[in-house]
C-alpha cells in the first residue's frame, strides 16, 4: 500500500514538474520573441523617426500621435510581464524539484 502511494505521489510530482517545465519554456520562448521584436524596432531610422514624431507631438500638444512610441511601450510592458512569468515558473519548478 505504501509503495502504491509513493508511486502515485511521485507520478503526480513528475507530471506537475513536466507541466511547469513546458509552461516555463513557452513563456521563455515568447519572451525571446518579444525581445527580438523590440530590438529590431531600435534601428537608427526608427529611433530618428521616434524622436521626430515625439517632437511633433509635443509641438502640437498631442494632436499628432506617436504610434512608434506607443508600440515600443506596449512591447516593453509585454516583455516585463513575460519575464516575470518565466521567473515565476522557474521558481516553482525549483521548489517542486527540491521537494
Amino acid at each position: 500500500m505504501r509503495v502504491i502511494i509513493s508511486f502515485l505521489v511521485g507520478g503526480l510530482l513528475l507530471a506537475f514538474m513536466s507541466w511547469l517545465g513546458k509552461e516555463g519554456y513557452r513563456s521563455a520562448k515568447a519572451y525571446e520573441k518579444v525581445v527580438k521584436e523590440s530590438a529590431s524596432m531600435m534601428t537608427p531610422q526608427n529611433l530618428a523617426e521616434l524622436q521626430i514624431k515625439d517632437f511633433a507631438s509635443k509641438l502640437t500638444f498631442g494632436f499628432i500621435k506617436n504610434d512608434i512610441k506607443q508600440k515600443v511601450q506596449k512591447l516593453q510592458h509585454k516583455q516585463k510581464t513575460l519575464k516575470h512569468k518565466t521567473i515565476l515558473f522557474a521558481k516553482k519548478y525549483a521548489v517542486v524539484a527540491i521537494v
